[in-house]
């Protein structure tokens, strides 16, 4: 059980998420989907040709 506790992660010491933005003069468009399973949709869309990022979560 010691083993356990030394591999523990403190979320503080995690990286702020990133974004990165589409490049300048490049057309694009935002599209919020409600789906049940959110991660099994995710995993969908990024294999769609003309999707750029895909991120999931919950809405409000």
């Amino acid at each position: 059980m010691a083993g356990f506790w030394a591999l523990r992660i403190d979320p503080a010491d995690m990286p702020d998420p990133t974004y990165d933005p589409p490049p300048e003069g490049v057309n694009s468009a935002k599209a919020v989907l409600a789906g049940g399973c959110f991660w099994c949709t995710e995993a969908v869309f990024k294999e769609l040709d003309g999707v750029a990022t895909v991120r999931s979560g919950y809405a409000g």
